[in-house]
């Protein structure tokens, strides 16, 4: 049975490399389509984030990682959890003082954003929408298949896919016509982070393992 957590039980610190064992034992918390394992090095590597950890005793049982995007105007945090046992004691709200604590002094800060699913959003809503203006909902669909039960598709006379390059990318942000067609919300969201159209997003658009296609029409 676990006790109540008290304000003297806790820590909250930066997280290192060495924690990831701790963060991942904490558990799977986005019904099964959790980034973190495959995230979490890359994360501890980025020059515009930081991540920490909330620590009772010697037992790891919060996480989040705090990121500056959009050259420094937009704060985000990412990967936020609480182990199982520790939950509705107050341990995610105290993380978030201590994070927004230590960014309150960053000037460049214009925005702070997130991304969500309906079912947090239900469970939070009346209360982010005092703090923040949706921008945009999208249908989230998530399939999981054995590659060899996938029948490769016959060649089509559609449009030919291309794959679409960092140059390419900043080509459709800056034409006006495409953008506004493509990108109505000025925005694009990339493994739930939302990015405005900037050279500077480019490493989370075109990530080390993702790839980007386009297809030409007339």
């Amino acid at each position: 049975m676990q006790s109540e957590v008290t304000m003297s039980d806790y820590h909250i610190r930066p997280a290192t490399v060495d924690d990831y064992d701790g963060v991942m034992e904490i558990g799977d918390v986005y019904f099964g389509i959790d980034y973190l394992r495959d995230r979490y090095h890359l994360f501890m590597d980025d020059p515009n984030a930081t991540s920490y950890v909330y620590v009772v005793g010697e037992e790891i049982v919060g996480f989040c990682t705090a990121f500056l995007i959009d050259d420094g105007l937009t704060f985000l945090v990412r990967g936020s959890r609480v182990k199982e046992g520790f939950r509705g004691q107050g341990v995610y709200g105290r993380l978030m003082t201590h994070v927004y604590t230590e960014y309150k002094d960053v000037d460049s800060i214009i925005y702070d954003a997130m991304t969500t699913n309906d079912y947090n959003f239900e469970a939070k809503k009346d209360s982010l929408k005092k703090t923040h203006t949706e921008v945009s909902r999208k249908c989230f669909l998530n399939y999981q298949f054995k590659m060899e039960d996938v029948d490769t598709p016959a060649p089509t006379t559609g449009p030919v896919l291309e794959e679409a390059n960092s140059s390419v990318m900043m080509s459709l942000f800056e034409d006006k016509n495409t953008r506004e067609k493509l990108f109505p919300e000025g925005k694009i969201i990339i493994d739930w982070v939302p990015l405005r159209l900037l050279l500077v997003n480019m490493k989370y658009i075109l990530a080390p393992n993702a790839l980007a296609l386009q297809s030409r029409g007339r």
